[in-house]
C-alpha cells in the first residue's frame, strides 16, 4: 500500500510550483480561463509565454500573489517542467 502512494507523492513534488520564479498556469473551464486572462497586466505577475497546453501560460512571480489572483477560479499551477539540455548545442 505505501508502494503505491510513492508515485503520486513523487509527482506532486516535481509539479510543485516554486515559492517565487517561473510557473505554469492551466485553466480547466471557461471561468479559468477569464482568470488567466485577469494576469495579463498585473504588475505582481511577468507573463513570460503562451504555455504547452490550450489557454495556459507561463508567468514568473511570487506563488503567494498568483495563488491568490487565481483563487477560487478553475486553474491549476504548476512548476514549469525543465528543459533538459535540449538549450545546448555542441560545436
Amino acid at each position: 500500500m505505501l508502494l503505491a502512494w510513492g508515485p503520486i507523492v513523487l509527482g506532486a513534488f516535481l509539479l510543485a510550483p516554486p515559492a517565487r520564479g517561473e510557473m505554469l498556469v492551466v485553466p480547466y473551464s471557461n471561468e479559468g480561463r477569464h482568470t488567466v486572462v485577469r494576469m495579463i497586466g498585473n504588475p505582481s505577475v511577468s507573463i513570460i509565454s503562451r504555455g504547452p497546453i490550450a489557454g495556459s501560460l507561463v508567468v514568473s512571480g511570487d506563488r503567494r500573489a498568483i495563488r491568490q489572483i487565481i483563487s477560487g477560479a478553475e486553474a491549476f499551477l504548476f512548476a514549469v517542467p525543465s528543459q533538459g539540455c535540449s538549450g545546448i548545442t555542441t560545436a
